[in-house]
């Protein structure tokens, strides 16, 4: 498989695990969603980082501190109620 069309495959499903553990980690009902959403944050960025080349370099700075700085705040939860 060409890797852009690994790339697409693994951050579609990856997005989709944030996205389905969105709600129930704001809401705070159940820790598994925050530890998959913590799980889908963390692989994408080894991702990015293992995946050098696939994007143009400014875009992969730009998201691997984006998904940094969301592993940070997800990572304190006395902080992520305030964020919310």
């Amino acid at each position: 498989m060409r890797a852009d069309i690994a790339g697409k495959y693994i951050y579609s499903h990856l997005l989709k695990a944030i996205k389905d553990n969105e709600q129930g980690t704001i809401a705070d009902t159940d820790s598994e969603f925050l530890h998959d959403f913590r799980v889908a944050v963390r692989r994408t960025r080894a991702g990015l980082n293992q995946l050098k080349g696939l994007l143009p370099d400014k875009i992969s700075v730009t998201y691997a501190e984006f998904f940094s700085w969301l592993g940070q705040i997800t990572g304190q939860p006395v902080i992520w109620m305030f964020i919310c």
